[in-house]
């Protein structure tokens, strides 16, 4: 059935949600409740760009080894599900990252700001899904989780300027994401030398994000 298929498909962005917030965890956001305004920006800019790269690096991964880990993962019957795959490593990426600009809010004790955002990003994930699903099945709730968690990310991205201003790299990520998602379309569309195009572009987000990914991990041992 198409819930089968997108609960198997789903346990892909749930090993990146969790790959995610072993890495979030090592930074320790919470401690830095009595540094001064200018220290709290610049290490929420610094941690927000290196999980960004890292988040969606993790991504690109997930794409390029979509049919792989579902082959993998589940039983041949559920082969179909790495269809929902790549659109849903996407949504998972901005569900972290939505996840760390929540953290502002708890940093900022503004929970009636968080919840804000949440309802109008559940309200448009109901509206999409009762549009998409009826013509696009699983693929539509697919579709409809990753607009609602952009919207999310994009919505807080601006919100949280209020409190706390994250210095995002904002074309190093905007290139990354659209490199993600070019990737993710052509992985569904599986045109000619597909595979070709999907090393090459996953060799492209690695480039363009290596430094914060080796910065990421080298703090991450450094937990260990």
């Amino acid at each position: 059935s198409v819930s089968g298929l997108y609960t198997a498909a789903y346990r892909i962005p749930t090993m990146i949600t969790l790959v995610a917030s072993i890495f979030i965890d090592a930074w320790q956001l919470s401690s830095i409740n009595d540094n001064t305004r200018q220290q709290q920006i610049t290490f929420f800019s610094n941690v927000g760009n290196m999980f960004a790269s890292i988040v969606l690096l993790i991504a690109s991964g997930a794409i390029l080894c979509s049919k792989l880990a579902i082959s993998i993962l589940t039983a041949p019957d559920y082969y179909s599900a790495w269809t929902y795959v790549p659109l849903l490593a996407l949504s998972a990426s901005f569900s972290c990252l939505s996840s760390f600009q929540n953290s502002i809010y708890t940093l900022e004790k503004k929970t009636f700001q968080s919840f804000l955002s949440t309802a109008f990003t559940a309200i448009i994930n109901i509206v999409l899904n009762a549009l998409l699903i009826p013509r696009l099945a699983g693929m539509g709730a697919t579709i409809s989780s990753l607009v609602s968690y952009f919207f999310l990310f994009m919505y807080r991205a601006v919100d949280t300027r209020r409190f706390l201003p994250v210095r995002w790299k904002r074309r190093r990520l905007t290139i990354t994401v659209v490199l993600t998602f070019v990737q993710a379309i052509l992985m569904l569309l599986e045109p000619p030398l597909w595979l070709i195009w999907q090393i090459i572009l996953f060799v492209l987000v690695f480039l363009l994000n290596c430094r914060e990914l080796l910065v990421g991990v080298k703090k991450l041992l450094r937990r260990a």
